[in-house]
Formats: structure tokens, sequence, C-alpha cells
């Protein structure tokens, strides 16, 4: 699979990952960030069923890394295969304040 996905792409292919039983996995780092922002692995699933990509991929430690938004959260997400995403973090974004 040639990366980076476009939009349309990657959100088809991210919420068709999502809706498989064994389609998302969290990375170590992911867990224990969402841990602590006591956010729930469901929730994050949630997001990724209704991916909307937020930016533009970007590239980091070798991979590929998608934004996705929705509910109040921000999701970072590698495409392993056309089966499978890994959440690489989660975290709400800060509101700006005037």
């Amino acid at each position: 699979m040639e990366q980076p996905l476009t939009k349309p792409d990657a959100q088809k292919l991210i919420r068709r990952a999502a809706q498989r039983t064994d389609g998302v996995g969290f990375r170590g780092y992911a867990v224990m960030r969402m841990r602590q922002r006591r956010l729930d692995a469901l929730d994050v699933v949630r997001v990724l069923r209704n991916a909307v990509q937020a930016k533009p991929a970007y590239r980091r430690n070798e991979e590929w890394r998608y934004q996705i938004s929705g509910r109040g959260l921000m999701i970072i997400v590698v495409i392993e295969s056309e089966e499978k995403v890994w959440v690489h973090n989660a975290y709400k974004p800060r509101t700006r304040t005037s």
C-alpha cells in the first residue's frame, strides 16, 4: 500500500478497520497516555468509526501518521494494512481562549 494516502482513502480505510473486532490496536504509549487522560478505548474506536482526518498525513519515525478528530478527541493513528490501524496517541485538544 502506497502511503501517504489521500484524505478520503485514509478515512475510508480507518473506518473499515475500526469496524473489525481486531482492526484497531493500541501501542504502549497510547495506552499509557489514555490512562493518564482518563480516555476509554471504546470512545477512541467510536471516533475512528466515523473518521474525519483533521490534518494532512505527516511522517515521523519512518511511518505515516494520520490525525483523526471527533467527539472532542484527537486520535493519532498509523495505518499498518487495509485491515489494521494502530493508535499512537489520543487526547482532548486544548481549546483556545481569547
